[in-house]
């Protein structure tokens, strides 16, 4: 037990560092590298100069055009099949019947299948942008 600890003691001596000389793992900064960055080159855009960002937006759902009714599947919405007939499916309403009927017995619409019935939706978009530490020269 007594090795142990002293071969513990000699490596933590080994590891200890005066205040004026960076860490070569971490290069000063306490944090744990996101990879095996040179020294010199940004830590946050791993010196491609450009940052990836992530946010969300809200679109108007394209499935059911913001209407929040599910389009009919068989005839795309359009009320008709390929021939012009009436679509058997939806009666040529356009939207896919829920199967209930309102108070006046009109067939009541499936909400969309995509948005939920909201008519939008919540998407996240990535772009790139020059990185904020760096100023997009890749080196700090």
């Amino acid at each position: 037990m007594l090795g142990v600890m002293l071969g513990a003691q000699q490596i933590l001596k080994k590891r200890s560092l005066s205040s004026t000389q960076k860490c070569t793992h971490c290069f000063g900064s306490g944090k744990e590298p996101k990879k095996n960055v040179a020294l010199g080159t940004c830590e946050d855009c791993e010196g491609a100069g450009m940052a990836e960002e992530e946010n969300e937006q809200t679109v108007e759902c394209k499935h059911c055009e913001g209407e929040g009714e599910d389009p009919c599947h068989f005839c795309k919405g359009k009320g008709t099949d390929e021939k012009g007939q009436t679509c058997e499916h939806c009666e040529g309403e356009g939207v896919t019947p829920s199967g209930k009927v309102d108070k006046n017995g009109k067939s009541k619409p499936k909400r969309c299948c995509k948005c939920l019935g909201k008519g939008e939706l919540d998407v996240n978009v990535k772009s790139k942008s020059p990185c904020k530490t760096c100023g997009g020269t890749g080196k700090v």
